[in-house]
């Protein structure tokens, strides 16, 4: 019998990145004029969509729904995947945690598939690859219509909709869950970690830390 593949499945956001990378992005973009003020303003609504996270008022997929309807009318390449590219460039070794990208070596070395999960929107996170050894990125995807968003949500690997993409991305990679990694900082994940086999927590909140000591899984402080 075929010996099935293994996968290392990372967070972005906490885990890989320190802070949250489309913010970081979109100030970035706006302070290197990549993004115009009406541009910034539009934008600057999605930090009451970060607020509701911060504060769990209001589940996950309802809050990205709602923040990526407000993209609508924005040009995708121009404003988000140019300016991402540009500010991993200049930020690479500031906000990429050390210690994560030496294991995401590791799990290579062994040859296991290396798969980013993120509800972070797909042009942000994408570029990342140029400076990190991504096989696959799973991330939120709004539809666009001649390179303009739309703000119609079409894949968002949020909650229980995470867990079935991977579990189906799985299915057709021919990956074993119960041999495979997850790496997460957030209380929300806690359904996908203990639905693989090697659940880790990096940096995590207080309610993850106080599941993952219940549950024996290895934490990961940043260093």
């Amino acid at each position: 019998m075929k010996k099935k593949n293994i996968a290392a499945f990372f967070d972005f956001d906490g885990t890989i990145y320190h802070g949250l990378v489309a913010f970081d992005i979109f100030m970035f973009a706006f302070r290197n004029r990549i993004m115009s003020f009406s541009e910034m303003i539009k934008l600057s609504q999605l930090s009451y969509y970060y607020m509701l996270d911060k504060l769990n008022l209001a589940d996950r997929v309802s809050i990205n729904e709602g923040m990526y309807k407000k993209i609508k009318g924005l040009k995708s390449k121009v404003l988000f995947e140019s300016a991402s590219e540009k500010f991993f460039s200049y930020n690479k070794n500031k906000k990429f945690y050390a210690d994560i990208l030496d294991i995401i070596k590791r799990h290579t070395k062994k040859g296991h598939r290396i798969v980013v999960v993120t509800s972070t929107i797909k042009e942000i996170v994408g570029p990342a690859r140029k400076w990190i050894k991504i096989d696959e990125i799973i991330a939120t995807e709004v539809e666009t219509k001649n390179g303009i968003y739309t703000g119609t949500v079409k894949i968002l690997p949020v909650g229980q909709n995470r867990i079935n993409i991977i579990k189906d991305y799985c299915r057709k990679h021919d990956i074993n869950l119960s041999s495979s990694y997850a790496y997460s900082d957030h209380f929300s994940d806690i359904p996908l970690l203990e639905s693989i086999g090697n659940a880790i927590v990096t940096g995590p909140d207080k309610k993850l830390r106080a599941h993952a000591m219940k549950k024996g899984w290895k934490i990961i402080d940043h260093r």
